[in-house]
């Protein structure tokens, strides 16, 4: 029931209007009589609602019927009366009253929609054809109909009508003077109609007096007459032209209904009327949902309460219910007895069965499933996407720093969890391919074994001694790759016979390398210091190795005679020395006659150069000068002497006078100057015996022609 807005309800009816002011009764719900509520089910179904009195909208009918399908083909089934309604799922078949066709649409309810056979429609003056549905019949083209009236003046400028829909001509009937007092005949041809000449007479749009003016085709003007007029609100009069209105400028002091604004409106009435106006503006206070604004007029006392209503639904829109403005927060949704159809936000394609709810879905329970990129099997627990955990917010600390700081709360936050590792028992070899055995999937690597990897090494005598490990580049089997440790020992083969070097590469396969050591070896004559690599001088045989030693120059031995040997550096003792083709000087004993022969010759025969009587006569000279040489010598050694004697007695002696100090000065002079010449003498003998000496000498005087 609505009220007026000076009405003041005083009594209230129960929720099903039968009580009026329904006495309260603690065991039944409030301002409910506790009746059967009876009121006719929405929509109506000719049942009526069998609940007790109760707030809010009835539920649906839920009585059983037999009702057919909406095509009348299948027998009627039991349903339920809200759904009684329901399609058989065939074809319709129904036929159009229109045309001859056939509904084609499934079992439907209402009429049948219009039918869609595409054929060839006519327009309606039959002067086109376009191709539609059957529906629409005939349709209407832009062509206009440009028939003539049966004045046979003017045209029909209609478009595309019947042939007879045409009409009279407009300008063919009788017609009147424009103030409509005297009639004329008047050919269609003739526009305008004559005016009478009489005075108009026409009422004014005042509704008091009557048009002046003679009678003419236009509109009538304003009244222009003169009258005296009162303002509106009473308080001043004035002549004035009927047409206008007359209002003066005072204001209202009167309050408007709402008491809280003045009028304030120039040359107003409520005086007169003894009625305060309605405020003109709105009233704009917030209404108790606090969502909305009063939109009445200003007004006074409480506002009306929000008019508007909020729909409350499930989930899924199934179940509906209405509720006044701002109680929507308070009131839970309805009940749903429908599958909840909100899509899994996991990767399964559909959730498990539950009914419609508020709030999040359930967390999956189905099997994950999704298969490992790694491996290729499938996860065998339960859905971990998008699940809630617990996360601590930016900020928050983990644990409050004292009792004066409040705990924080576990914010909860939507993540995808990695699927958790593979156990799938698999067979794995290990990496040096030793042994084989089960490993769960995920740690499914291969891995050292711990065991010596025992690969052959390139040097083909060891095996490799690392630990259990990947073998890249390997050629066979068993044979090492480039990722086993490199042989580090030392060569063991045996140097070739003579070579004393040791191998310079690592332990490598058979044979070793040629040594190109370079070896310091004296030449065969040994005058020069050659260098020669080692495998030459082991390889080669005794001739090769002969002309290895050989330096090129000049040998430096001497042959038996003492003559050097004239062949390059060779081995062996030298050869040709028979044949030797020197010079030899020989002298005589007295070294004064020389000759020359040669040395093969000399080798050959004994000769002997003899003195003859010049070299005699020249030897006693030689010796003559010798023995005065010795006197010479011999003389000189008591002058010698006798001088050293003199000197010791001289420095023994007592002073002698002045006078004998001159004359002994005296005669120190003349031994000093005798001393002298016999030192040169001395001299002149030694040089004159050595020369003697050399000359007589016969091995002196052949290595000095040699």
């Amino acid at each position: 029931m609505e009220y007026e807005q000076d009405q003041i309800p005083r009594s209230y009816e129960c929720f099903c209007k039968k009580t009026s002011d329904p006495p309260y009764q603690p065991w039944i719900i409030p301002h409910s009589c506790g009746e059967a509520c009876g009121k006719s089910l929405q929509p109506e179904c000719g049942h009526r609602c069998v609940l007790l009195c109760h707030p809010g909208p009835c539920p649906p009918c839920g009585k059983m019927v037999s009702v057919k399908c909406y095509c009348d083909k299948l027998p009627a089934q039991p349903r339920r009366c809200n759904a009684k309604n329901w399609s058989c799922g065939t074809v319709c078949d129904k036929k159009y009253d229109s045309c001859s066709h056939a509904c084609k649409n499934l079992c439907h309810s209402g009429d049948c929609p219009p039918c869609m056979e595409a054929m060839l429609l006519k327009c309606r003056c039959k002067s086109s054809q376009a191709e539609g549905s059957c529906y629409e019949g005939t349709w209407i083209c832009d062509k206009p109909c440009n028939r003539k009236f049966s004045c046979n003046v003017h045209t029909c400028e209609s478009t595309c009508h019947l042939p007879g829909d045409c009409g009279n001509c407009l300008l063919e009937k009788n017609r009147y003077c424009p103030c409509g007092k005297k009639r004329y005949d008047v050919s269609c041809r003739q526009h305008q109609v004559p005016t009478c000449g009489d005075t108009c007479g026409k009422l004014l749009d005042c509704g008091s007096h009557l048009c002046n003016m003679r009678c003419h085709a236009d509109r009538c003007g304003q009244c222009l007459e003169v009258v005296t007029k009162a303002c509106r609100c009473g308080g001043y009069t004035k002549e004035i032209a009927c047409a206008k209105e007359f209002h003066c400028n005072k204001k209202c002091t009167q309050m408007r209904l709402c008491g809280r604004h003045l009028c304030n409106r120039k040359c107003c009435d409520c005086t007169s009327r003894n009625t305060s106006n309605p405020c003109e503006k709105t009233c704009e206070n917030t209404l108790k949902c606090r969502k909305h604004k009063c939109a009445m007029p200003c007004h006074s006392g409480p506002c009306y309460p929000c008019t508007r209503t909020d729909v409350i639904q499930c989930r899924c829109g199934g179940s509906k219910i209405t509720v006044p403005c701002g109680t929507k927060k308070r009131i839970r949704p309805p009940p749903c007895n429908k599958s909840c159809k909100i899509p899994p936000i996991c990767h399964h394609p559909k959730r498990e069965t539950h009914k419609c709810h508020h709030g999040p879905c359930p967390p999956c329970k189905k099997i994950c499933g999704m298969t490992y990129k790694r491996c290729g099997h499938s996860c065998p627990a339960t859905c971990h996407t998008k699940v809630w955990v617990k996360a601590r917010a930016n900020g928050m600390k983990a644990q409050p720093a004292g009792p004066w700081e409040k705990p924080t709360k576990d914010v909860m936050e939507l993540k995808t969890l990695p699927c958790p590792p593979c156990e799938v028992s698999v067979p794995v070899t290990c990496l040096g391919d030793h042994e084989t055995r089960p490993w769960p999937c995920h740690m499914s690597r291969p891995s050292s074994c711990g065991r010596a990897c025992g690969r052959l090494l390139p040097c083909k005598n060891h095996t490799c001694e690392l630990t259990c490990h990947k073998v890249r580049t390997s050629n066979a089997e068993f044979d090492g790759g480039t990722s086993c440790m490199e042989c580090e020992k030392e060569c063991l083969f045996a140097r070739p016979p003579g070579c004393t070097h040791a191998c310079p590469q690592p332990c490598h396969p058979a044979p070793c390398r040629p040594c190109k050591q370079l070896v310091r070896i004296m030449c065969h004559c040994g005058i020069s210091t050659l260098y020669r690599q080692c495998v030459s001088l082991t390889s080669a045989t005794s001739k090769e190795r002969d002309e290895l030693l050989k330096c090129g120059n000049q040998c430096p031995k001497n042959y038996s005679c003492g003559h050097r040997c004239v062949n390059d550096c060779h081995p062996g003792g030298c050869k040709g020395g028979e044949d030797c083709n020197k010079k030899v000087r020989l002298w005589c004993k007295c070294k004064r006659i020389k000759r020359d022969f040669l040395c093969s010759y000399l080798q050959k025969e004994r000769i002997n150069v003899d003195c003859d009587d010049v070299c005699e006569s020249l030897r006693n000279e030689r010796k003559a000068a010798q023995e005065a040489m010795i006197a010479k010598k011999r003389e000189a050694e008591e002058l010698r002497n006798r001088e050293e004697i003199e000197k010791f007695e001289k420095k023994f002696k007592p002073r002698r006078k002045r006078k004998d100090k001159h004359d002994s000065s005296k005669e120190s002079r003349e031994n000093g100057g005798r001393r002298w010449s016999l030192w040169i003498l001395a001299v002149a003998i030694g040089i004159i015996g050595v020369t003697i000496v050399y000359m007589t000498t016969p091995e002196l005087s052949v290595f000095g022609m040699s």
